[in-house]
């Protein structure tokens, strides 16, 4: 999401995203993104889905963050 804000805050094109992505990625993002077909790396909103899937990111993980945070 820190990148997303970054682009926007710098009125990136989305367009571009995909481009400027793959350098800020972690080692296990990379192995993802290595996997991806053509199609997909040129596709912003492919590579953020198959990046969160791997990561295990979705709804239910952050629903079970959030009830086991216990504030400072």
């Amino acid at each position: 999401m820190a990148i997303e804000r970054v682009l926007e805050s710098n009125d990136v094109d989305k367009t571009l995203w995909a481009k400027l992505l793959p350098g800020q990625l972690s080692a296990k993002g990379m192995k993802t993104f290595a996997r991806l077909t053509l199609a997909e790396t040129r596709d912003y909103e492919s590579i953020k889905r198959a990046i969160l899937a791997s990561f295990k990111l979705d709804a239910t993980a952050y629903l079970r963050m959030f009830r086991s945070f216990r504030g400072l």
